[in-house]
């Protein structure tokens, strides 16, 4: 099923990008949109509280066409543009690297080519994946995943004190399609630290509205 989704990419494009600190001082996390928690007091619609981001992943029946794919991805670099520029405010430590959050789909990817894009990097720049999925968490109620592990490295033995040097005192950006609790970029800094990184900073498709 294609929803008319032509209202809802166009408010995605006017709405500004949201800033959230996952940890104080340490871990802030961009999101290009936010999204309001769903009103279990109601039946749950198709698409749940974010029916764009199911619509990109072409789950629950929902579909965007090509079109207004590609106008999403083009507003997508346009607020990663934005960002960017106001580095001087948020102060945004240049990427060594830019790690996506395991996923089924291939959303995330195309989000970081949209960040290679706004940071004028050429196309083929390789994505580096070192992380997998040990559980699933979207089935857990928001405010019961604070400290479920639920990513771990996926680096061979063998080649771990090598990553482990390579990541060393360097500024890493992880993204993900959906921040929700934020247990996972949580998980994922704590990892990465244990790397030796410098500074993490993460980013969103879509991130949970904190009133």
């Amino acid at each position: 099923m294609r929803f008319k989704f032509t209202s809802e990419i166009s408010a995605y494009r006017k709405n500004g990008y949201y800033c959230r600190d996952l940890i104080k001082d340490e871990l802030k996390v961009f999101s290009m949109a936010t999204y309001l928690d769903r009103d279990f007091s109601q039946p749950r619609k198709q698409g749940g509280s974010c029916p764009l981001a199911y619509s990109l992943k072409e789950l629950d029946g929902l579909k965007l066409t090509d079109i207004q794919r590609g106008n999403f991805w083009e507003h997508t670099a346009e607020k990663m543009s934005a960002i960017i520029e106001l580095n001087h405010y948020h102060k945004l430590p240049k990427p060594d690297f830019i790690i996506p959050i395991p996923s089924s789909k291939e959303v995330v990817l195309d989000f970081i080519d949209c960040i290679y894009w706004a940071l004028c990097v050429k196309e083929d720049e390789p994505i580096l994946s070192i992380f997998k999925k040990t559980s699933e968490i979207k089935s857990v109620p928001v405010n019961e995943r604070n400290g479920i592990k639920n990513i771990a490295f996926d680096i061979d033995d063998v080649y771990f004190d090598s990553v482990k040097r390579a990541f060393n005192g360097k500024n890493v950006w992880i993204c993900d399609d959906l921040v929700a609790s934020g247990t996972t970029m949580i998980n994922a800094y704590h990892l990465l630290k244990s790397l030796g990184v410098k500074t993490v900073t993460g980013f969103s498709l879509f991130g949970r509205n904190i009133k």
